[in-house]
């Protein structure tokens, strides 16, 4: 989006131009613009700029991603100093490098900024020309910032696939954290399936609401959206294949026991899904699942064996309609502190336990390997 703001035109249209995607909405149902050379809040100082919040910090906040934001206090810039159409893609508007752009022309005291969001550390940095003092995070840590972008889009929990049986889940941070409910036990579901290749993806427990929830957690994949499931719990499903918190794995609705060791709150779980061979290896904190009890494994070896020519989604929950369990997803971006941050063989993500020639869940990859 690029909104240009000049009180200064005699026009009263003029004042204020809105585009999105490069083209300008000319369209509203109400439209009312300033008055001629007003001046706004946002033009002094004494008024704290809030970024995804109205200024008394109520309940206005944005929900959504911010790839970067510019403020320029003083001069409008052309749209085409900041997306361009050209023949490779004359519908679709590119955004261009806007670093360069001078954020305070008129005024070096001025209040204009630019947050690029790269530095994860110190999200609120202004690195803008002639820019003035950096923003203060509140409620963003570094675990907030998301790699995805809009020529590659990782895989997140499905906010619009719901289970016909029991209750939806309630998402959050980005849809990357997933708690299930007493009346349904899925915490939440991919949102890009995979039919072929080698794909890693990790999960934290962060939460259960019961001293022995961890025992009854969930991890795996099913062949079938869960507005099909046709099961309040996933395991007793015959589309979902994976392992549960007690040691047990499940092919099928068909139990395993003794298979790995058990999961506590605060374990990561990771799923090696080989779509190739039709296996699904499960470790623990990075070791992987030995099938006689343990994850004492430095690689993938005991594994869960697959129904051939299915599209599989990754799907995590718990076993028990007593519990509310919080899974954080990590399909490349992590929802949680990680202490490695390791990529893919294609570089991609950043994982705490990857394993070799596994891939992120992401739409480059799915491109290459799906």
């Amino acid at each position: 989006m690029y909104v240009a703001v000049d009180t200064t035109q005699g026009t009263a249209a003029n004042r204020c131009k809105i585009y999105i995607n490069g083209s300008q909405v000319t369209s509203f149902g109400t439209a009312t613009y300033p008055n001629q050379n007003t001046d706004f809040e946002i033009q002094d100082a004494s008024y704290p700029f809030r970024l995804g919040a109205d200024k008394s910090l109520g309940d206005e906040h944005y929900d959504g991603y911010m790839a970067e934001y510019m403020f320029v206090d003083g001069a409008v810039q052309d749209i085409g100093d900041f997306g361009e159409f050209d023949e490779d893609s004359p519908a679709i508007w590119k955004p261009k490098d806007i670093s360069a752009i001078n954020v305070n022309p008129a005024d070096n005291n001025g209040n204009g900024f630019y947050l690029d969001f790269k530095d994860a550390s110190n999200l609120g940095n202004d690195v803008g020309v002639n820019a003035g003092t950096d923003f203060s995070e509140n409620n963003i840590v570094a675990t907030d910032q998301s790699t995805d972008t809009c020529t590659n889009n990782f895989s997140t929990f499905n906010p619009l696939d719901v289970p016909e049986v029991g209750e939806k889940p309630t998402l959050s941070i980005g849809n990357l954290q997933g708690v299930s409910t007493n009346g349904g036990q899925i915490a939440g579901i991919s949102t890009i399936g995979i039919s072929s290749g080698k794909w890693y993806a990790e999960f934290k427990a962060a939460a259960g609401n019961s001293g022995s929830s961890a025992s009854n957690l969930l991890a795996g994949i099913i062949s079938a959206p869960t507005s099909t499931l046709g099961a309040a719990s996933p395991h007793d499903s015959t589309q979902w294949y994976g392992a549960r918190g007690d040691g047990t794995k499940y092919t099928a609705t068909t139990a395993a026991s003794s298979w790995g060791g058990t999961w506590a709150i605060g374990d990561i779980i990771g799923l090696g899904i080989d779509l190739d061979n039709n296996y699904l290896y499960i470790s623990k904190n990075g070791q992987w699942s030995d099938g006689s009890g343990n994850y004492d494994e430095a690689n993938p070896n005991a594994y869960v064996t697959l129904a051939s020519g299915q599209t599989y989604f990754v799907l995590v929950g718990d076993a028990s309609g007593a519990l509310n369990v919080t899974w954080q997803a990590n399909f490349g971006y992590p929802s949680f502190a990680i202490s490695s941050g390791n990529a893919d063989p294609n570089g991609y993500g950043s994982f705490e336990f990857p394993t070799e020639g596994f891939y992120a869940i992401n739409t480059k990859n799915l491109a290459e390997y799906g």
